[in-house]
């Protein structure tokens, strides 16, 4: 599995949340995501898939539900999402 992924899996089973919103996409929670060559493909609030690059995934997703057991976590899945910009 992707490290991205896997990082991803951990943060949701400790309950954090993900959510996305940008001009073209109403805000919601980001329930899945899968990571393509050149892009992310997020599906919101279980319902619509929508592809966006790296670069808008990294600026417009927030992490919610945190507290400090979760930051090394955090700062992992922040570190590989870089490797892809």
């Amino acid at each position: 599995m992707n490290k991205l992924l896997e990082v991803y899996n951990l943060l949701k089973e400790e309950g954090v949340e993900f959510f996305y919103n940008d001009f073209n996409i109403d805000f919601g929670e980001i329930t899945d995501i899968s990571v393509m060559k050149d892009q992310v493909v997020i599906e919101i609030d279980e319902d619509v898939n929508y592809e966006v690059s790296f670069e808008e995934f990294k600026m417009n997703h927030s992490k919610e539900n945190l507290n400090y057991h979760h930051w090394p976590l955090v700062r992992e899945f922040d570190n590989e999402l870089e490797k892809y910009l």
